[in-house]
């Protein structure tokens, strides 16, 4: 009994061995062919990259030369101009993070212009880097730098200056970023031209336009256009020279100015620089009285545009040195 009892033993140990053999073989034969198919799988993967990354070249080839014809219609200029073009704007994506196409879609506003393709490049780059900051669309931010360059006559190099300008500003008064660039420009594009004209500058206004809109919660266009209101009031002042003029001959406005020693002319007739003329009026606001404050603020700025005026002249200080940041 001892002996079948061991005989049963070894034959169950060499049934077990050989189950584990053929455990193991099979195991192998399977994680075998794991890593076969796991490498075709790779394979393919890579063959579908590959053919994804070659159609996407054909793409973009095809959308390089459609934005190079493009700008060609508006130029006209020679074939190897427009390859410079088209690989600057390549190299220009590459530093800034975008795309070609990108660079070029706001290459065909400024192609617009007349301008040579250097300067098409030049003028992208600041445009794409206020579009990719703020999030607004790249034609928009495009019209917010020319809108500035236009109105306060500046030259295509400061566009760089101007995008610096726009996001300081509003990274610096409690408005959400996008919103306070979006304000900021509408109230450049309302009365630009019209400050610019009476002394400010572009930094300056837009210095004005970022704490009203902080303050107030307007819109840009609004803080424009009381602005339009303010720089012609204090403007209608008589043009006579004569010193002897009877003050009554001038404007409301620039009469309760000098009641309070604040004169709006030189003493040849012309007008005196605005940013000056207020610089000086905020410097003695605490100093009047309630009525003093109150006829200027009516007669410079109406009734609708009072409160825009109170804020600049309060926060006069703070706005020098918001556009000298």
């Amino acid at each position: 009994n001892i002996d079948r009892a061991s005989g049963s033993i070894r034959t169950c140990l060499n049934t077990e061995k050989e189950y584990v053999g053929f455990s193991k073989r099979w195991a192998t034969n399977i994680t075998s062919k794991i890593k076969s198919l796991a490498q075709y799988v790779t394979s393919i993967q890579i063959v579908m990259r590959a053919w994804q990354a070659i159609k996407q070249g054909f793409e973009f080839v095809k959308t390089l030369d459609a934005s190079l014809t493009a700008i060609n219609f508006t130029m006209a200029v020679s074939s190897s101009k427009l390859k410079e073009l088209g690989d600057s704007a390549i190299r220009a994506a590459q530093d800034l993070g975008t795309t070609a196409t990108q660079v070029l879609d706001v290459a065909k506003v400024y192609a617009n212009m007349q301008t040579t393709p250097e300067q098409i490049i030049e003028l992208a780059k600041p445009t794409i880097m206020l579009s990719n900051a703020s999030g607004i669309e790249a034609s928009t931010a495009s019209d917010y730098i020319q809108s500035v360059l236009q109105q306060f006559e500046m030259k295509d190099d400061e566009a760089q200056h101007i995008v610096d300008v726009y996001e300081s500003l509003s990274a610096n008064i409690k408005v959400d970023f996008a919103d306070g660039i979006n304000r900021i420009a509408e109230g450049v594009q309302t009365a630009g031209a019209l400050v610019h004209e009476a002394g400010f500058s572009f930094s300056d206004f837009g210095a004005i336009v970022a704490k009203t809109t902080e303050k107030t919660r307007q819109s840009g266009s609004v803080i424009g256009n009381a602005w339009k209101t303010i720089v012609s009031r204090i403007s209608k002042a008589s043009d006579v020279t004569d010193e002897e003029v009877d003050t009554a001959t001038l404007s409301a406005a620039s009469k309760s100015l000098s009641k309070v020693g604040i004169e709006v002319y030189n003493a040849d007739g012309s007008f005196k620089n605005l940013k000056t003329t207020l610089g000086k009026l905020s410097s003695i606001w605490d100093t009047l009285t309630d009525a003093q404050q109150a006829e200027i603020s009516y007669s410079v700025a109406g009734i609708r545009n009072r409160n825009q005026f109170a804020v600049a002249i309060k926060s006069y200080a703070e706005i020098g040195r918001a556009s000298c940041r």
